[in-house]
């Protein structure tokens, strides 16, 4: 059981939500919410949206944590990003979009 004050936190606040829940239920929400986002997306592409497309995002990523908690893969999964983003970089870099000190 998660403690009062941990609850304090983002983190905490995710991870009871998810430990209420679980993770069946927590799944479906995700599918739900990235469902809802991608509406948003459109919507802000087309009429310039932005509230509902921030409420989704924060959605989705409030889902991404809970349901990467009760996976087990909070750490994994910051690895997985922390490599994606620096292969992003590398490949916008060899593409001339970004340029380091001394180029």
């Amino acid at each position: 059981m998660i403690e009062i004050k941990e609850m304090e936190t983002l983190e905490g606040k995710a991870r009871l939500i998810a430990d209420t829940y679980g993770l069946n239920k927590q799944l479906d929400i995700m599918i739900e919410e990235c469902s809802e986002l991608i509406k948003a997306i459109c919507k802000y592409k087309r009429y310039g949206d932005t509230k509902n497309l921030k409420e989704e995002m924060g959605d989705v990523r409030l889902t991404i944590m809970e349901n990467s908690y009760l996976l087990g893969a909070e750490e994994e999964i910051r690895e997985i990003i922390d490599y994606k983003a620096d292969r992003t970089i590398s490949l916008a870099k060899e593409a001339g979009l970004i340029k380091t000190e001394g180029e």
